[in-house]
């Protein structure tokens, strides 16, 4: 990987930064509305149960993850070592499924001593998962927790992203890839101050796999 990081074009990061701004308030609505409603999460800080499921992303969700990385102060050596944990995540995810990665417990590269790497731009699946059962069944693969239905909230970022694609592709694409993948995705887009590695991101076509086994982060 480049040891160096040369910031994208201004209109990138004013896309990008419309769309974090979309997220945050839309996030801000979702609370207000569980709030008046009276339904009270039963999520705390630094409970990391949730941050060993596969997680399904969009576009510019990879994108901001990846500029959120490259703007943080990592060293060029973290960098290296975080994405090549990427590789491996996204190989082993691809392989094996949303089920057996939940049940291996590996939880995610961008979680460290017990915090969210990411948090400020994490994907919409972790910004919305609230969980209305109690806590304790969350550390068991057997049981069955409750969760908010999400799905109001969630639909207009989806369309965000879908907007968000047009613009930056030409033609509105919606395409969900695993979180390791999208972020590897945005990286190369920032690294290589280009789109073409997206243009023609279709997942009935490319496999995770096959899109992984090119890329080589060295």
């Amino acid at each position: 990987m480049p040891k160096h990081y040369e910031p994208a074009g201004s209109e990138l990061n004013q896309l990008l930064d419309t769309f974090e701004g979309s997220a945050q308030h839309v996030h801000e609505a979702f609370l207000t509305a569980l709030k008046h409603q009276g339904v009270r999460p039963q999520c705390r800080a630094c409970c990391t149960h949730c941050c060993r499921q596969m997680v399904l992303m969009t576009l510019p969700e990879g994108l901001s993850i990846a500029r959120c990385l490259l703007t943080m102060g990592l060293s060029p050596t973290k960098l290296d070592r975080l994405a090549k944990c990427l590789m491996a995540q996204g190989a082993r995810q691809a392989q094996e499924g949303r089920t057996a990665w939940f049940n291996s417990g590996e939880q995610c590269a961008f979680l460290v001593q017990r915090h969210c790497l990411i948090y400020s731009v994490r994907p919409v699946p972790c910004r919305f998962y609230y969980v209305i059962s109690d806590p304790k069944l969350c550390s068991s693969n057997d049981e069955i927790v409750s969760v908010i239905d999400h799905k109001p909230a969630t639909t207009i970022l989806l369309d965000h992203s879908i907007e968000f694609a047009r613009v930056c592709l030409g033609k509105p694409q919606f395409a969900l890839a695993t979180l390791p993948t999208s972020v590897l995705m945005g990286l190369d887009v920032f690294l290589s101050s280009s789109f073409d590695v997206l243009a023609n991101w279709n997942p009935t076509e490319v496999t995770e796999k096959s899109w992984l086994d090119s890329k080589i982060f060295t």
